[in-house]
């Protein structure tokens, strides 16, 4: 920063000029003078555009199961943070009997559903391709399906989860309007764990540390 003449002139080799004076910030060579608020209400709209271009960009959602593996989504991310548990009364809509079901799943970002749905039919309620369930983004009552195992599905793809009926069909969520805003177009991190699995992973550290002790005991008798 050089100050001048009471304003301090911040130089750079960009071709736009930022210089505070009193509170205002003008950019002097495009001889355009936009005082704070004007500037943070432009920065404003241009985050509302930015999402409603996100938002356009949507051609569908996808979930897939939690099973051993520390990247489900295979970008890091997720919709949600770590998996969620899910119970289906019909497991065979999802390719699994009733004993294979894994206990839990999570919902993934645009960008892997793009990867693992690109084969996917847009035409479908549900396509399930190399175990990703895919669901295709609806242009009318978007959210919507007959069957209550498949909105439920369809809620975790959308970083949700429940289902509550309406006019003999299912929405996705447990009331209406718990799913409007939950969808993240980039996704979350993903942390790995979750209630269930946090509680496999203690009882296996317990074991463990069961069999160390074992082991310490029996080395020290012999």
């Amino acid at each position: 920063f050089v100050r001048t003449g009471g304003r301090r002139t911040c130089k750079s080799s960009i071709p736009i000029v930022f210089i505070q004076y009193q509170g205002t910030v003008l950019i002097h060579n495009t001889k355009i003078h936009i005082k704070m608020k004007q500037y943070l209400l432009l920065l404003l709209v241009v985050s509302i555009f930015v999402t409603s271009v996100n938002a356009d960009d949507i051609k569908g959602y996808c979930a897939k199961p939690c099973t051993d593996s520390d990247d489900p989504c295979g970008d890091g991310k997720g919709q949600t943070a770590s998996c969620q548990a899910a119970t289906f009364s019909d497991s065979t809509l999802f390719g699994y009997d009733a004993s294979s079901i894994p206990k839990e799943f999570i919902g993934c970002s645009h960008s892997a559903c793009g990867t693992s749905c690109a084969a996917m039919d847009p035409e479908s309620m549900m396509d399930i391709v190399d175990g990703t369930f895919c669901f295709p983004k609806k242009s009318m009552m978007d959210g919507m399906y007959g069957d209550e195992d498949l909105t439920k599905m369809a809620a975790i793809s959308r970083g949700c989860s429940g289902s509550h009926e309406m006019n003999d069909k299912f929405m996705v969520g447990g009331m209406h309007g718990d799913c409007a805003s939950s969808y993240n177009y980039a996704g979350v991190k993903f942390e790995k764990t979750s209630a269930t699995s946090t509680s496999a992973r203690m009882r296996t550290s317990l074991l463990m540390a069961c069999a160390a002790v074992t082991a310490s005991w029996l080395v020290a008798t012999i």
